[in-house]
């Protein structure tokens, strides 16, 4: 099997990213603003609480927690609310493979309903929604924006503990979920953690349309009459389109200021950071927000609602990561396509691929735009995979315009895409390459149909040249599909398969497949291999380690995977531990870019600090002690290159 593909095979995962890229281009990035410094106040620290006198610190801590969500019932504030996403998906290799970037605009409106012991009700009401482009102008509206501004006019229910922990939100009927992470995503920007102790610091839990997450707070130095929180989020606990958190970096700061005249918020200010690991070709998401929310006016209302109601009424998570989301995002591009595909046929695509793919050097932009075009022929005829199909197994499609159009069905993912990919593997006359790539294609289906599963799990206990495709593509699989078309499981199924793949001695190919499967159930089955006589199979046993769930994959990649005596094994730990997000893995990872024997060893683990590396952090003070003091000078270099990417 060739090298890039089995590394494809290997460190295949689910993507899914639903960001409303609207406004998309290479322009230049604006210059960051200083929204956190203009707000950010003076931290107070344990060392300064200690030498002030206790009982004056009892006394601050108490106005502090007695004023922070005070309102009495019938409040209303009224907020001027900016907020600027901007979006990047970013190729270590390549550079910013996409960008893109939503600034809104908006009044808020918070009215307190009602109080009942350590829990309030309030309504949010968005008016006077822009959304704006770089030049500060509106974007023209379309879909998307239509469905937003709909779903700001009507209300959202808030219940919030005094302590600022959001318990759950009540949308109108008839949203949808990305009207409803819209909202979510905005409305939370208005809600803060508060002090309950007299605590300087401490940690809490928060949600946003990402996922859960911790933080740290920090009380702050303010103005009199009011008090000031810094939070710092920490890491996800949970987030969307992941069934276990992947590798990730927060940076930035939130601050919050309560005036405790109001008993409420006045102010907010964030600019953070999330970077987001995708091993899918070795990407990365990168996610910067800047939002400032500002305390504009004050009033007294009259309560008219059904309080009761409200309080009894549905709520939804405040977490937005299990909603069925991109709906009208995916509208609006399906509409987009049809507009681009006018005109278009399948033979004349086909001549501009021979085209593209015949001059060099390849045109990797012009190449990405047929491929794209020719998976949303796919999508919107049938007949286009058939007759895809019909053109692979003649052999009028051959080499790298066979591979795209094999590669455009998968990522269609229509139900005839699948029968022709299936058709196309299951043709034992077509080349080895050929049927190995409708196999690899398989890796973009997001819903992969059981018949489909079925066939590959055949032929993944079957001895031929496309058996080891089929069975990594068939682990990998396993968290889209759990059942293969008979009902049995996925998982049972390829565990199954153990001893025949030690009896043809391939339990390097069974242990990889066995770890794509990224579940509970790899721990078992990879910890029986940890000390086999061959390294191939140890090294095949750690590497299935890297996406488990459980702490104990770490623990045994750190004090077995990277004691092993053998270099290979050690560099497979080291990768493994690249994917994992625990603080101990990333600690020894530093360890082994600077104590292990082996160079290439020590270049391993920096090329996986380099992945998540970020200035000033750790992992980059790493990188540059190797540039200047490894023992090694390839090491050096290979560092010295790292820092110049």
């Amino acid at each position: 099997m060739h090298q890039a593909r089995r590394a494809l095979l290997l460190t295949c995962t689910a993507l899914t990213l639903t960001t409303a890229l609207w406004l998309s281009g290479n322009g230049k990035e604006q210059t960051p603003g200083d929204l956190a410094t203009a707000a950010a106040h003076t931290v107070l620290g344990a060392d300064a609480v200690l030498q002030r006198s206790t009982e004056n610190a009892r006394q601050v801590a108490s106005a502090s927690i007695q004023g922070c969500y005070t309102a009495p019932a019938g409040t209303t504030l009224r907020y001027r609310l900016d907020d600027h996403i901007e979006f990047q998906l970013h190729s270590q290799e390549g550079g910013a493979a996409q960008n893109g970037a939503m600034h809104t605009q908006a009044e808020l409106t918070t009215t307190v309903l009602a109080r009942r012991d350590e829990e309030v009700l309030a309504r949010l009401d968005l008016t006077a929604v822009r959304f704006l482009g770089p030049d500060g102008n509106e974007v023209p509206a379309d879909a998307v924006t239509h469905s937003f501004t709909a779903a700001a006019a009507t209300p959202v229910h808030l219940r919030v503990r005094t302590d600022g922990t959001v318990l759950g939100l009540q949308f109108a009927d008839g949203l949808d979920g990305d009207q409803r992470n819209f909202l979510r995503g905005t409305l939370l920007l208005a809600t803060f953690p508060a002090p309950t102790t007299d605590a300087v610091r401490w940690e809490s839990h928060g949600a946003d349309t990402t996922g859960e997450f911790a933080a740290r707070c920090t009380r702050l130095l303010a103005a009199a009459g009011e008090v000031a929180v810094q939070r710092e989020k920490l890491r996800y606990l949970r987030m969307a389109a992941h069934d276990q958190v992947p590798q990730h970096e927060l940076r930035g700061l939130a601050t919050g200021t309560f005036r405790l005249e109001l008993g409420w918020l006045a102010t907010v200010t964030l600019d953070e950071h999330l970077t987001t690991a995708l091993p899918v070709l070795d990407l990365r998401a990168i996610t910067r927000r800047r939002s400032t929310i500002e305390l504009v006016g004050t009033d007294m209302t009259r309560i008219d609602h059904d309080v009761a109601a409200l309080w009894s009424g549905t709520t939804v998570d405040v977490a937005g990561d299990r909603e069925s989301i991109g709906g009208h995002a995916e509208a609006a591009e399906r509409s987009l396509w049809q507009q681009r595909l006018q005109g278009v046929t399948l033979a004349t695509l086909l001549d501009r691929l021979r085209e593209i793919l015949g001059h060099e050097p390849l045109d990797a932009e012009a190449l990405d735009g047929a491929f794209q075009q020719m998976q949303w022929l796919v999508r919107f005829d049938d007949q286009v995979a058939t007759a895809l199909g019909q053109m692979v197994g003649t052999r009028q499609l051959t080499g790298a315009i066979a591979a795209t159009a094999l590669s455009a069905l998968g990522a269609a993912g229509t139900e005839a895409a699948q029968q022709t990919l299936a058709a196309v593997r299951a043709d034992r006359t077509l080349d080895f390459d050929v049927r190995e790539t409708a196999t690899v294609s398989l890796l973009q289906l997001p819903a992969p149909a059981p018949k489909l599963m079925a066939g590959l799990a055949a032929d993944a206990d079957v001895e031929f040249d496309g058996q080891q495709g089929a069975m990594l593509v068939l682990g990998a699989l396993a968290e889209r599909a759990a059942r293969l078309a008979d009902g049995r499981s996925v998982a049972t199924t390829l565990l199954a398969m153990e001893r025949a793949a030690a009896q043809r001695n391939d339990l390097p190919t069974w242990l990889l497949a066995v770890g794509n499967m990224a579940s509970a159930e790899v721990l078992g089955p990879a910890s029986r291999y940890l000390d086999h006589a061959d390294a191939a199979v140890r090294g095949a046993a750690f590497t299935a380690l890297r996406r488990v769930p459980e702490a104990a994959a770490a623990t045994l990649l750190v004090d077995r995977g990277l004691t092993d005596a053998d270099p290979f094994v050690r560099q497979e730990a080291v990768r493994a531990l690249g994917h994992r997000q625990e603080a101990a893995a990333a600690a020894a990872l530093r360890q082994a870019a600077t104590d292990d024997a082996d160079p290439a060893t020590r270049r391993t683990a920096l090329r996986e600090l380099a992945r998540a590396a970020t200035p000033g952090s750790d992992h980059r003070a790493t990188i540059e002690r190797a540039a200047a003091t490894d023992r090694d000078e390839t090491v050096r270099a290979f560092a010295r290159e790292l820092l110049q990417r």
